[in-house]
C-alpha cells in the first residue's frame, strides 16, 4: 500500500463498495451532487442522491438529463422549485411528474401555453380545471412567509408541509375560511364573516410578526354551534412558518359581539 492510497479519501476508492460505504458519512451537498453526476456505479450514485437534502441541488439534478432525474424529484416540495422543474426539466417524464404536484393556476396556465409535449400539456390542462381556489390562495400566501423568528404558543398546534397544511385547512369539517385578517407588516382590519350584513369594527393593532398570518373562519354548521343573540361565532386561525417547508397552525374559537363601538367590541371578544 503506497502513501497515495492511505491519503486518498474513501469516497474515491476504486472499490464501489468502499465508495458506497463512505457516502454514508458525507454531508457536503456539492460533493454528493458531483458523485451523482460522475460516479459510474449505480449503487454509489443512488446512495449519494439519498444523502442530498438540499432541495435546490435535487432540483438541478431533476432538471438534468441524467439517469437519476426522476429519483431526484422525490423529496422536493417547494412550489417554486416544482414550477421551475415543470417548465425547464430536460425530460418530459420529469416535467409531467412535477406538473402533477402543482396547483398554482398561473403556473399551470403557462405550462399549457408553452409545453412542447402534448401529454404534459394535457395534464396541466386537467389540473388547471380542477384547481381548488382556496388552496391556491393559501399556498400563495404561506409560501411567501418568512420563517418565524419569534415562537408563538403552540398548544395543540397541527404541523406539516405546505401541501399538508393547505389541505387540512381547506377540508377541516369544523370551519370555512372567510378571509386573511393579518399578514406580515400589515395592520389588522375588520373583516365581516361571510353572510353577515352588520359591520364589525376592529381597532388597528401592531403589525403582525413576520413569519405568521391570521385567518378568520366561520362554523360550517351553524346549527351545531349557535351564536348567542347579538354575537357571531368565529374561528381564529394562526399559521406560522417554522422552516423551509414546515408550518404549523392552531385554532381557537372567538365570540364576537357585533357593535359599532370600538371599546365595546374589544371587551366582548374572547378566545
Amino acid at each position: 500500500m503506497n502513501v497515495f492510497s492511505i491519503l486518498r479519501p474513501k469516497y474515491k476508492h476504486p472499490d464501489p463498495a468502499q465508495r458506497a460505504a463512505a457516502v454514508a458519512t458525507l454531508t457536503d451537498q456539492l460533493l454528493l451532487s458531483d458523485m451523482v453526476a460522475t460516479d459510474d456505479n449505480s449503487t454509489v450514485v443512488t446512495a449519494a442522491l439519498h444523502r442530498i437534502t438540499d432541495q435546490k441541488i435535487r432540483a438541478q439534478i431533476a432538471k438534468g438529463g441524467g439517469p437519476m432525474n426522476v429519483a431526484a424529484l422525490e423529496g422536493i416540495n417547494d412550489p417554486h422549485l416544482l414550477s421551475s422543474i415543470a417548465r425547464h426539466a430536460a425530460s418530459a417524464e420529469v416535467r409531467g411528474l412535477a406538473v402533477a404536484r402543482i396547483d398554482d393556476s398561473r403556473t399551470l396556465a403557462a405550462i399549457m401555453a408553452h409545453e412542447p409535449d402534448p401529454s404534459v400539456r394535457q395534464l396541466a390542462r386537467l389540473k388547471h380545471r380542477g384547481a381548488d381556489p382556496l388552496q391556491l390562495h393559501l399556498k400563495n400566501v404561506l409560501s411567501n412567509l418568512d420563517v418565524a423568528m419569534v415562537a408563538e404558543p403552540t398548544g395543540d398546534a397541527f404541523s406539516g408541509s405546505l401541501d399538508e397544511i393547505c389541505t387540512a385547512l381547506s377540508s377541516d369539517g369544523r370551519f370555512q375560511i372567510d378571509a386573511l385578517v393579518t399578514e406580515p407588516g400589515q395592520h389588522r382590519d375588520a373583516v365581516p364573516a361571510q353572510g353577515e350584513t352588520e359591520a364589525m369594527t376592529n381597532p388597528a393593532a401592531a403589525p403582525a410578526p413576520s413569519g405568521w398570518v391570521e385567518l378568520l373562519a366561520h362554523h360550517r354548521d351553524g346549527g351545531k354551534n349557535p351564536a348567542s343573540p347579538g354575537q357571531s361565532v368565529h374561528f381564529q386561525i394562526k399559521i406560522c412558518r417554522r422552516g423551509e417547508n414546515q408550518y404549523e397552525w392552531r385554532v381557537s374559537e372567538r365570540r364576537v359581539e357585533l357593535t359599532n363601538d370600538v371599546a365595546s367590541w374589544a371587551s366582548s371578544s374572547n378566545t
